[in-house]
């Protein structure tokens, strides 16, 4: 893991302050952005730091400006940017911004972005040949979680009609206990 010292939240509100908690614990310095409607917002003032982002534009075109999350951390020294939920994390070309501008980016790779952003080719991904998939009709969770666990550490599953699951989903590794404990219930 890469030891970095000063954190950028590229995110608001809640979020931002969660993940501002979670580095405070870890002894990090934080850095929130904050656009001109959210000056007032409580995670401007619970970070170390706290910089203006977005000059001319709307509160969403400035949360999602990857040059003006690149520009603040490299003004402001911060070596990580810390995405929070939506905005700019699921953005691969965020990811790859970063790193272009030696700055770690707290979230999964930009290729990993790529490969699993769009339902063809995460079925592509996540398909583990010997097993059924699961956009093909229903499956017990018995052959999921043998699937899963013999064949994948480390995996998302995009489910859509299962028989266990009822609606689209996506199923990741530390939840299959729960979807055991389903299964062993319902048997």
């Amino acid at each position: 893991m890469t030891d970095f010292k000063k954190i950028l939240i590229a995110n608001r509100g809640e979020i931002a302050i969660r993940v501002m908690r979670a580095a405070n614990e870890m002894g990090k310095a934080t850095v929130a952005v904050y656009a001109e409607e959210d000056k007032l917002g409580l995670h401007r003032f619970k970070a170390d730091e706290a910089y203006r982002i977005g000059e001319g534009m709307g509160p969403v075109a400035a949360y999602l400006s990857i040059d003006e999350m690149i520009r603040v951390a490299k003004e402001c020294g911060a070596d990580a940017i810390h995405p929070g939920y939506g905005l700019l994390s699921e953005n691969p070309d965020f990811v790859d911004a970063c790193s272009r501008n030696g700055i770690t980016f707290i979230g999964p790779k930009a290729e990993t972005m790529r490969e699993v952003g769009d339902k063809a080719s995460a079925r592509r991904v996540v398909y583990v040949p010997g097993t059924v998939r699961l956009d093909q009709g229903d499956i017990s969770p018995r052959l999921l979680i043998h699937g899963l666990l013999k064949k994948l550490k480390s995996c998302v599953v995009v489910c859509n009609r299962s028989s266990f699951l009822h609606h689209p989903k996506i199923v990741r590794l530390r939840e299959l206990s729960k979807i055991k404990q389903y299964h062993t219930d319902t048997v």
